[in-house]
Formats: C-alpha cells, sequence, structure tokens
C-alpha cells in the first residue's frame, strides 16, 4: 500500500535487509546504483535463496507468511551507495518500472 524510496551506502561485503513485511506482497527495484549489487530473496521466514545478480526482486504474499525480506550485498569488493524502491501492498505490480 505503499511506495518508498531509500539510499544507503554498503560496506565491502556488508550484509543488508533492505525491507520486511508479513502477509503483504512486495517488491525492490535498485534505481541508481545498478550491477552493483546482488539481491536475495528470504522466504516464509526462513528459506534464504542464494544471491542473484538482479536489480528487481518481489516476494508474493503466500511467500511472506509469516514474513520474507530481501537483502543486498556489493557484487564487488570496496563500498558501494544505492537507491531503491519498495513497493508493496496495492502498488506492488510485479513488474519492474526501469
Amino acid at each position: 500500500m505503499a511506495i518508498e524510496t531509500h539510499t544507503i551506502t554498503l560496506a565491502n561485503a556488508e550484509d543488508v535487509r533492505l525491507a520486511t513485511r508479513a502477509a503483504s506482497p512486495f517488491s525492490i527495484e535498485i534505481i541508481v546504483g545498478r550491477d552493483t549489487v546482488r539481491l536475495q530473496r528470504v522466504r516464509f521466514g526462513v528459506a534464504g535463496q542464494a544471491f542473484s545478480d538482479t536489480n528487481y526482486a518481489f516476494l508474493r504474499r503466500f511467500e511472506t507468511i509469516p514474513w520474507g525480506s530481501i537483502r543486498a550485498v556489493p557484487r564487488f569488493s570496496g563500498g558501494t551507495e544505492i537507491t531503491y524502491k519498495v513497493r508493496s501492498g496495492r502498488d506492488f505490480t510485479g513488474n519492474p518500472e526501469v
């Protein structure tokens, strides 16, 4: 039910949780700093998938029960700054905008 934009700096090999939702679909799209991070989907509260080289990741409603999250790590050594958009609830479309 919301669209949020955030900017963060990731240190070398730092693992950061970008968003967490419970029983609600949501997506993460990297806007600035594309192709500089790897994203991981954590489904059903425990089932973390492998990190993938993508700029967009989403979780459907059933995958966020009891909760789900999307995490990021830098692809290259050294830190990186990214700006990302979180779409959740009714604003979730399942398709990247960029």
